[in-house]
């Protein structure tokens, strides 16, 4: 097989060689709206790739935000707990203490009192 040829060597017709260039001028030009079309994709393209990069950077900086705000609220739940259990352990004491007073001075006599007061007796288990 030899080498292909461009150009045929004897031309039947003298239009010939305008006909090819007009089918190259043809070719050249789909090729240059095609080119043109995939740059104007390209740029779409990149600009939702720009789009969807920083809707990425704000939903993470909202995470971090997020993240940080429930870290504050845990150790705010953390330290109402805490308080919450000292109240209720100062609630106990303060009931034992009612209990101690109504029984030492509603349950027991006048009588009864003074006497363990004055010849301090205790009772034996």
């Amino acid at each position: 097989m030899g080498e292909p040829l461009l150009l045929p060597q004897n031309l039947p017709h003298p239009y010939y060689l305008e006909a090819i260039h007009q089918s190259l001028e043809v070719i050249q030009q789909q090729l240059l709206n095609e080119v043109k079309v995939k740059q104007e994709a390209m740029h779409l393209l990149v600009e939702r790739m720009t789009n969807l990069e920083n809707t990425i950077e704000k939903r993470d900086q909202r995470i971090s935000e997020l993240t940080a705000e429930l870290e504050l609220n845990r150790r705010m739940t953390e330290g109402n707990r805490q308080i919450v259990n000292k109240l209720l352990n100062d609630i106990d004491r303060l009931q034992q203490d009612i209990e101690w007073y109504k029984r030492t001075y509603e349950s027991r006599s006048l009588l009864g009192t003074l006497k363990e007061k004055i010849f301090g007796t205790k009772k034996l288990i």
